[in-house]
C-alpha cells in the first residue's frame, strides 16, 4: 500500500507531534 509522498510526510509529522505530546503528558505526570 503506497501513499503519495506528501501524505507520508504529513503522517510522519502527525505521529511525531502525537508522540511528543504523549511524552510531555507522561513526563508531567511522573514529576
Amino acid at each position: 500500500m503506497h501513499m503519495p509522498l506528501g501524505n507520508h510526510f504529513f503522517y510522519v509529522f502527525s505521529v511525531n507531534i502525537l508522540c511528543g505530546n504523549w511524552g510531555e503528558i507522561v513526563s508531567s505526570r511522573l514529576q
